[in-house]
């Protein structure tokens, strides 16, 4: 609902300029004749229907077509860009931003109230609107027919028309015989025209942009000239002058009402000195007064139903050096798999190497022969030459637990143009010979070709640093030259008016098939080098169109860039400073953690995918998941399980958990092709008094218990989070720590009690939990040291041993001890003497933090 909400938001936003227009043409054809200020009335009619439009450069529109952008309730900043900046100041003053202790963005509160007004709003016109038809109808039930579709009526002052498909003309019986004759060639008009369809098409619209004041203006004025053009109808096609008789009947019907009891469905006529006056002085125009009256409306059409078009880019060949980064890799055989050890695309034939590993338990046989696709408009297409080369197969073989370097010399296939690529190879198990087509077990690696940011000229791209934003030819050179246009055609705008300034890409298409991830990845990666070359660019925005339609926005600011790799504006202070941030940006990596084969990769996937939503740059999205149980139905795949949505950014040496996130019981239904699933279906429960039943109603009955038990896996979620930022960022976790506990030492002052320290800290203290594994290994390092009698090892006492309890180890050490140390003491017994009763796999598997311990002491 709000996806549409905003849509109608739009587009009574542009329909308004669009009636301002019109009113403007309006008054420059004021000596045309009505019929053709009533078809300037469709422009805006089409603007307020239709829910897309083209793009030309003749358009007359002076503003961007979404004002409302369809990620506001996402964004931490909500702003909208109406095109005038004191509209911009004034309205985006007013909007909340993100509370991150709220669950939920202030601006979807605003914007589902917003919604309900609009409904209510809607329901109300239409309910009055066929309240009134049927008491209307009611009250005509005693008129008396006249001839075909005309009928009389004793206790109406005003004609009307009523019905859509037979409409029926009504006629007060008081007019004379020769007043009836004009008024029906006018009503036969409405009808034969179709005006009666235009002015309900008209009034349902109007239900819709009820809020919108022009659009009022619009209907009421459309309806003025759609009467004074039927009135110059009627005197064109009759041999005789009758303007002075038609408008004698037009004042005995003075009285008259526009439109009849609000009914869409029945309406009068009205305005009737205008219409007198416009008949007195109409003259039949003269040719040339038409052909220009027709061109006008005819080009005002064109520009006022078309948005401003200023199209860049195209399809980008990269010459010399290629970069690869692999996006995924899989299999459809747990154990045994692929990744990318190097490449060579520069040679003849270029070459991809590639890492057999075998962890499965028997030798595997793999072979030269493989394919090579690349992914096109979200399908995977055969980059293979018109004829490939065939060679000879030879075997190979590789033992368990082993691994194997394989060239892969290319002839067959055009790796030429930057893209996404999945190289395709199989294998077989060496006892399963002979073999047949369903022994064959299939492994691939996804990877991405095109320029690393540091081998883009940094010569070339410092040259093109500017001052200002408002320069338009050199600000537009840089995004080129970053080579946004491998992503898709798009338009650019620059924002000098007022602060922030910065500019904003508009893409018009994907046409290099990028995931929206991919997408925004290498956007954030344009964004900082663009920061870094505009001296006062202090926002870069960039758009892509969306399944829905419409379109995602994403900013990056000079604030937040800054907090994540370092001062933005220092990396432009000179060439060397800039080749660093290249350098900076090559080394990095895609910022998503998930799973990367097989179904547990594909609900990782799925997690993160729904989850998306606009954020600032460097913030690292992780997802961490158990499952239940998994329903397979022929191909479909159904999984069910609790899942933890959690992203985090990075600054001073810490991680910073943003506050969006998600915990919560999912349904992922994934349709199995070969080796791949493809998600169906994403559920997640309902809100408020319908979760608990319909989590019952979608999940299996032995597992409806614990899909409501979410705080048995919040923990364990968090922890696993937490550990893939750790590992991403390479945090110096032993830092964090002790700082965290430093903190939590530092007051209050006077207390004596641990618990009080904790109790004041718990935000520091809950993060130490998180940590984990980290924590137990920097607390049992330390109190291997010994001397932990005071507060300190207090803290990290009761840290570990609430750890221990999420590990079913709680019980491991009881009773009270004195100091911190002392307990650690007894847990150091507690753990050494499982080393004689048990093997190492059972110690980690039973007793993990015992196992911990232990390998803090080995090692």
């Amino acid at each position: 609902m709000d996806t549409v909400f905003i849509k109608v938001l739009n587009m009574s936003y542009i329909a308004a300029w669009v009636i301002l227009f019109v009113l403007l043409a309006r008054l420059l054809l004021r000596k045309a004749p009505k019929r053709y200020s009533y078809m300037l009335w469709l422009i805006p009619l089409l603007r307020l229907i239709c829910p897309f439009s083209f793009e030309s450069v003749l358009s007359l529109i002076p503003v961007k077509a979404q004002a409302i952008p369809s990620s506001i309730t996402f964004t931490q900043t909500p702003k909208i860009d109406s095109g005038i900046p004191i509209v911009n100041s004034a309205v985006n003053s007013m909007l909340p931003p993100a509370a991150p202790a709220a669950s939920i963005n202030p601006m979807q509160i605003w914007l589902g109230i917003g919604e309900i007004v609009w409904i209510v709003g809607i329901a109300a016109l239409l309910i009055y609107s066929l309240v009134s038809l049927f008491f209307l109808r009611r009250s005509l039930a005693v008129a008396m027919p006249m001839r075909d579709n005309i009928l009389l009526v004793d206790h109406i002052k005003t004609p009307f028309v009523v019905g859509l498909i037979h409409p029926k003309i009504y006629l007060p019986s008081s007019l004379s015989e020769k007043e009836q004759g004009y008024i029906i060639l006018h009503e036969q008009t409405h009808i034969r025209r179709g005006d009666h369809i235009i002015k309900l098409l008209a009034f349902l619209t109007l239900c819709i942009h009820w809020f919108n004041p022009l659009a009022w203006a619009a209907f009421i004025l459309s309806s003025k000239d759609m009467e004074m053009s039927c009135d110059e109808s009627v005197i064109k096609h009759t041999r005789e002058d009758i303007r002075q008789e038609y408008s004698a009947s037009l004042l005995s019907l003075a009285t008259g009402r526009r439109m009849i009891a609000g009914v869409p469905l029945a309406f009068g006529e009205g305005n009737t000195e205008g219409r007198i006056k416009n008949l007195l002085n109409y003259k039949k125009p003269a040719f040339w007064v038409s052909i220009v009256a027709v061109i006008a409306v005819a080009a005002l059409a064109v520009c006022l139903l078309t948005n401003p078009k200023a199209k860049i880019g195209g399809e980008i060949y990269e010459n010399g050096s290629a970069a690869i980064s692999v996006i995924d890799s899989g299999t459809d055989y747990a154990g045994v798999g692929i990744s990318l050890h190097s490449w060579d695309l520069d040679a003849a034939p270029s070459m991809l190497a590639v890492d057999w590993k075998n962890d499965s338990q028997y030798n595997i046989i793999y072979g030269d022969h493989y394919h090579i696709y690349k992914l096109e408009n979200g399908k995977w297409v055969s980059c293979a030459y018109e004829k490939e080369v065939v060679f000879h197969d030879i075997a190979y073989s590789l033992a368990p637990s082993d691994t194997q370097i394989k060239n892969y010399k290319n002839y067959s296939f055009d790796l030429s143009k930057t893209g996404i690529y999945k190289l395709e190879t199989d294998f077989f198990f060496e006892k399963d010979i002979p073999i047949t087509e369903d022994e064959h077990h299939k492994v691939w690696i996804e990877f991405e070709i095109g320029k690393k940011a540091s081998d883009l000229d940094a010569q070339t791209l410092y040259a093109l640093k500017t001052p200002y934003i408002g320069n338009n030819s050199a600000v537009g050179a840089i995004p080129k030259a970053l080579g946004a246009a491998e992503i898709g055609s798009y338009t650019f705008e620059l924002q000098t008016d007022a602060e922030p300034y910065g500019i904003t890409i508009n893409f018009e298409n994907n046409s290099a098939g990028y995931s929206e991830e991919q997408l925004n990845e290498k956007m954030m990666h344009c964004s900082w080098l663009f920061l870094a070359l505009v001296d006062n660019a202090e926002i870069f925005t960039w758009t892509y169109p969306n399944e829905t339609g419409g379109f995602d926005t994403h900013s990056a600011t000079v604030e937040a860039v800054s907090k994540t790799i370092g001062d933005i504006k220092q990396f432009g202070t000179s060439q060397k400073e800039f080749e660093r941030l290249l350098s900076l940006i090559s080394d990095s990596p895609a910022l998503t953690h998930a799973a990367s084969s097989g179904l547990e990769g594909a609900v990782s996937q799925a997690i993160l995918s729904e989850n998306y939503e606009a954020h600032d740059p460097g913030v690292l999205r992780c997802e961490a998941h158990t499952t239940l149980k998994t329903v397979e139905d022929g191909n479909i795949v159904r999984v069910y399980a609790i899942a933890l949505y959690k992203m985090f950014s990075y600054s001073d040496g810490r991680l910073v958990s943003e506050p969006a996130g998600a915990h919560t019981p999912v349904s992922i239904s994934f349709e199995k092709n070969g080796n791949d699933y493809v998600m169906t279906e994403y559920w997640i429960p309902m809100d408020g008094s319908k979760y608990q039943s319909s989590i019952c109603e979608k999940f299996p009955d032995d597992i409806e218990d614990a899909a409501m038990d979410l705080q048995s896996y919040i923990y364990a979620h968090t922890r696993a989070c937490y550990a893939q930022a750790v590992d991403y960022w390479k945090v110096d976790t032993d830092a964090v720590l002790k700082s965290l506990i430093d903190t939590i030492c530092s007051s209050p002052a006077q207390a004596s009690d641990p618990k009080a320290y904790i109790d004041e800290h718990y935000i520091e203290y809950r993060e130490m939990l998180f940590y984990g594994d980290y924590a137990l290994r920097y607390c049992f390092s330390r109190f291997e040291q010994g001397g932990e009698t005071g507060l300190d090892g207090h803290i990290m006492a009761r840290a570990c041993r609430e750890i221990m309890s999420y590990y079913g180890e709680a019980a491991a050490v009881e009773g009270n001890f004195a100091t911190g140390q002392d307990w650690y003491q007894a847990l150091r017994i507690y753990a050494l003497k499982f080393k004689d009763q048990f093997n190492d796999d059972e110690i980690s598997q039973n007793y993990p933090v015992s196992w911990i311990l232990l390998q803090a002491l080995d090692g």
